[in-house]
């Protein structure tokens, strides 16, 4: 688990293999969120990367306990180096406890 993520909070994987099929694939976190915001997903790059997935924090989140959210990624495929970077609309998003892809 990584807790008390604040603006700009960054978790990196190295390296990630979305396999040789270009193709979008499901983004999953499970988050414990104390606030709005959204995770952002990029590959090779944190910020100045390519961005492949953006996972929206709704409001019913916050306070609900573990939650999994979802995204759809851009089409993707191979080997990259791969970055989660956090984004609250104020204070801590909150904790993460999983991270995980599955082909849509």
């Amino acid at each position: 688990m990584v807790s008390n993520l604040h603006s700009g909070a960054t978790i990196g994987f190295k390296y990630f293999d979305f396999g040789s099929a270009r193709m979008p694939h499901a983004v999953l976190a499970e988050v414990r969120a104390r606030s709005t915001g959204r995770i952002s997903v990029y590959v090779d790059a944190p910020r100045t990367g390519t961005p492949i997935a953006t996972i929206p924090v709704p409001a019913d989140a916050v306070g609900a306990g573990w939650r999994t959210l979802e995204a759809t990624t851009a089409p993707v495929s191979g080997s990259h180096a791969l970055f989660l970077v956090f984004e609250p609309d104020s204070g801590p998003l909150g904790d993460v406890s999983l991270i995980g892809f599955r082909h849509r």
